[in-house]
């Protein structure tokens, strides 16, 4: 086995004329000597900063406007579940327009979405106007009256 890999290199050692020839065959000039590339039996030069080529990972096709991209198609018909249109709570609210002044605050929540709106005032009733439900998390931070078991009370922004 040593015998033939030995034999195996020497096929492969090249020689300056091999080289030259080979160069001639493809069409091309010949390689500056700084250029040409060392044989097995040579050591190549070793450079302490030497960078090693990064491989690069292969390109994805793109893909074109307007075209669909592979996948399965729903079968089938599914149910629709719609949404409600309006939040359930509505109507007048146990606050009296005296309240609502006096704290200067007309922001109500909610008690079934969480949603805050503007209280009306019809006379002397409070009615929370009809809306749709809320969909999101609620986020505002702000003074607002809020229905708990006793009854609607203020939350003041801060406190």
């Amino acid at each position: 086995m040593a015998t033939d890999a030995t034999a195996a290199e020497h096929r492969l050692h090249y020689t300056e004329s091999s080289r030259e020839h080979l160069w001639s065959l493809l069409g091309m000039h010949g390689l500056p000597h700084d250029q040409v590339p060392h044989t097995p039996q040579e050591p190549p030069p070793s450079a302490p900063d030497a960078v090693l080529p990064t491989t690069r990972r292969p390109r994805l096709p793109r893909v074109q406007v307007g075209h669909r991209a592979p996948g399965r198609d729903p079968v089938g018909t599914r149910p629709q579940i719609d949404a409600p249109k309006k939040c359930p709570f509505t109507g007048t609210v146990e606050l009296s327009p005296a309240q609502l002044r006096q704290s200067a605050i007309v922001k109500l929540q909610c008690p079934a979405c969480s949603a805050t709106w503007s209280a009306r005032l019809r006379g002397d009733t409070v009615v929370f106007p009809a809306h749709p439900p809320r969909s999101t998390k609620m986020t505002q931070d702000i003074s607002r009256w809020i229905k708990q078991e006793a009854g609607w009370t203020l939350y003041k922004k801060g406190e």
